[in-house]
């Protein structure tokens, strides 16, 4: 009974690794689907078979290790012959990765794997290695020409150190150092809070243990959130494989990048954009980039372009999908909605950032008939419902044959953030200081009109345009002692009034529910020194949304469209 137990807990360290195997594996074909001649990525690649092979064997997978073997026989092939590599090729030797990820995710789960699709794969593997082998032709094959002996019994190297587990689980590996850095801040707040307690303190005194008590919990925090942090190369790798294998079968070239100012991101928001990115990259795909054919006719290259960039900061995550293809025309989709009903004449007279709101619809499509990727009606709906459920939002902007660009914001409500505290209309808050760059006396005599539905602020010859807290432009009221925080996005100066500004400080942020992340701005709520709960605000965020709503985000006046 104790082997028992001991071969069961060997196996269940191994499901671990064999996920982070997958995953190398993965990342060695898709390079190979760049270059398939590469031979570094094909012998790296045989390396994580054999090991596959091996290690499987040991723990009694014994239909994963035949598996392992036959693709690895295959990969000897290529090895020996790298010029006989293809895209068709690798891309069996990627779905192989997809059916390995499907099995030990069953096993992990204490499932029976598909040995009927096991097997359907192995046949079809076998028959290209034959192929190749074919191919390779009279050539003689010595013994030691054969990189690695086949013995399924070999010993594996289990130990290598890795960085994060299976991308979607909710596992973290954390190095012991991180864990000792922590418990020793936990060891000095011990420390103060005896001190606290002692009540023999002088004010002065006081004031230095609460200083240092503020000091601790902020490197605490700062801890606590690097230690959640993982690796944003598992989400390029899946959304990278998504964008091959759709190009591929929808026969659209593609030139893709995925891009980040930051390397690493909180674990629960990279695990929740693992879905919308994938359907979006596809529906990018299928929708938004034109065949190649129509590509020239429109006086574009062949191959389209496809784009993520990721935007990681100290209260909010922001993803940009952008493609340079057809754009949305909202004609369109207004008479699908007219179609299906789900609209009436009046929405003629509608603008059209509104009409492509129905895009968000539940149930809604503009696709003619159902394929693999469009036509079901399970779409943007769902992705809005993934991104709000985490308090984020998303936004769409469109030109005709320029292409289509979605803006998805999440906010990072899992830790304490610098925050300014501020009243207006009589209500209380908390502004991160994300974006901030000063906090002025508003001068009346600055403020200008040059349009209608547009205000603004000269200051040191910049123009500042005004964005009202919490009410429309149209009942913005700029008092007498009116206080402006000066925010900066992408390079335009943007001046918020409010009554009063208060003191700076760190507080947590706590998430909300659906129906309040949907105001302009809003983080999540806070709570203030006297215990009262208050919203917590992204300046940057609130900016966003509101002039997204408007056509004027510059200052010239320009014409406007009836």
């Amino acid at each position: 009974m104790e082997n028992d137990d001991e071969l069961l807990e060997i196996r269940q360290m191994f499901v671990q690794e064999a996920f982070e195997l997958i995953e190398s594996l993965e990342k060695k074909f898709l390079m190979l689907d760049e270059d398939h001649t590469l031979i570094d990525a094909l012998n790296e690649a045989f390396r994580i078979a054999h090991n596959l092979k091996g290690s499987s064997a040991a723990v009694g997978l014994d239909h994963i290790s035949v598996f392992a073997h036959k693709f690895e026989n295959l990969l000897t092939f290529l090895r020996l012959r790298p010029d006989l590599n293809s895209k068709d090729r690798n891309g069996l030797l990627l779905e192989t990765t997809d059916l390995l990820r499907s099995s030990f995710t069953l096993i992990a789960a204490s499932q029976e794997i598909d040995k009927f699709a096991i097997d359907k794969m192995i046949e079809r593997i076998n028959a290209e290695a034959a192929t190749v082998e074919a191919e390779i032709g009279s050539k003689k094959k010595t013994e030691d020409s054969s990189p690695v002996p086949e013995n399924p019994h070999e010993e594996s190297d289990l130990n290598g150190e890795k960085k994060s587990g299976q991308a979607g689980q909710q596992v973290l590996k954390v190095g012991i150092d991180r864990v000792n850095s922590i418990q020793q801040v936990v060891g000095e707040l011990a420390t103060l809070r005896a001190q606290l307690l002692s009540n023999i303190l002088e004010p002065r005194q006081l004031q230095l243990v609460v200083g240092l008590m503020d000091k601790n919990i902020r490197e605490l925090n700062e801890r606590v959130l690097d230690m959640k942090k993982s690796s944003l190369e598992p989400l390029k790798q899946r959304v990278s494989r998504v964008v091959r294998d759709t190009s591929h079968k929808l026969q659209k070239p593609i030139s893709f990048q995925f891009t980040s100012n930051s390397d690493f991101v909180e674990k629960p928001i990279l695990d929740a954009l693992v879905d919308p990115l994938v359907h979006m990259v596809r529906n990018s795909l299928d929708h938004g980039l034109e065949n190649p054919l129509e590509r020239l006719d429109r006086g574009k290259p062949e191959s389209g372009e496809l784009s993520i960039h990721i935007n990681v900061e100290p209260t909010v995550v922001e993803i940009t999908i952008k493609d340079d293809g057809r754009g949305i025309d909202a004609k369109k989709i207004l008479a699908k909605a007219k179609e299906k009903d789900l609209v009436g004449n009046e929405a003629d007279s509608w603008p059209e950032g509104k009409i492509l709101e129905l895009l968000f619809a539940p149930g809604f499509s503009t696709a003619e008939q159902v394929s693999e990727f469009s036509g079901r009606g399970v779409g943007l709906d769902v992705v809005r419902s993934n991104i709000e459920s985490l308090g984020g939002s998303l936004r769409i902007h469109t030109e005709i044959n320029r292409g289509t660009e979605f803006n998805l914001q999440i906010p990072m409500c899992n830790g304490l953030s610098e925050a300014l505290s501020i009243k207006h209309n009589g209500k209380s808050y908390l502004v991160s200081i994300n974006g901030m760059t000063r906090v002025i006396s508003v001068d009346r005599k600055k403020i200008k009109t040059p349009v209608p539905d547009l205000i603004i602020y000269e200051m040191g010859g910049v123009s500042h345009q005004f964005v009202p807290l919490d009410t429309s432009l149209d009942d913005l009221v700029i008092s007498e002692r009116a206080t402006g925080i000066i925010v900066q996005v992408n390079n335009k100066h943007y001046c918020i009034p409010v009554d009063h500004v208060g003191s700076k400080g760190q507080h947590m942020i706590k998430p909300i529910g659906r129906w309040m992340s949907s105001a302009p701005g809003i983080l999540g709520m806070s709570i203030i020194g006297d215990g009262t709960p208050v919203p917590f605000l992204d300046l940057k965020k609130l900016i966003i949304e509101k002039t997204n709503l408007r056509e004027t985000l510059d200052i010239t006046p320009k014409e406007k469209s009836a």
